[in-house]
């Protein structure tokens, strides 16, 4: 995002960064938060003893098709690095480029099969609106990997589980 004229752009600020989506306020990024191990740490003098990490409310949809699967693939690679650098500590669920049903599914069958990542997070946006993401939802629904909702309207989730009964949804 820092190379972005448009937003969602980003700009280095230190040793982390400032994000600006377009929507609101910038969102400052500090460098701490790419220091897993100082995360894990501090949930851990929290009395959490694991995390589960996703991309939350942002996505890739934005770029390009061919930006968004690179994107994606490379996020998702990472994590599943860090989920076995950190076992039983850290869980991590796949990003998808949701803009395309058939790069969401190629996506997820490689995160989950491939990197043995045991879940989803989407916002499902458009793709939910439009139809095109049904696919995507039933190949999740499938696969038998739950799916965490960011930024979806409660009428949303009942749709997805009313179409998709064994879809797992976790939902804020």
């Amino acid at each position: 995002h820092v190379e972005r004229s448009e937003p969602p752009v980003a700009e280095r600020r230190g040793g982390g960064y400032l994000f600006r989506d377009g929507d609101g306020e910038p969102v400052e990024v500090p460098e701490h938060y790419f220091d897993v191990e100082r995360q894990l740490g501090e949930l851990g003098e929290q009395g959490v003893d694991a995390a589960v990490t996703g991309a939350g409310a942002l996505s890739v949809d934005h770029l390009s098709l061919s930006q968004a699967e690179e994107l994606a693939m490379h996020l998702n690679e990472e994590r599943a690095e860090l989920e076995r650098r950190f076992p039983g500590r850290l869980y991590a669920l796949a990003l998808l480029p949701m803009q395309d049903a058939q790069a969401a599914i190629q996506t997820l069958d490689h995160a989950i099969r491939a990197l043995a990542l045991r879940g989803v997070s989407v916002t499902p946006g458009d793709a939910v609106g439009s139809g095109t993401g049904r696919p995507v939802f039933q190949r999740i629904a499938e696969l038998g990997v739950p799916v965490f909702l960011h930024r979806c309207p409660r009428e949303i989730v009942d749709w997805l589980t009313g179409e998709n009964p064994s879809l797992t949804v976790v939902h804020g």
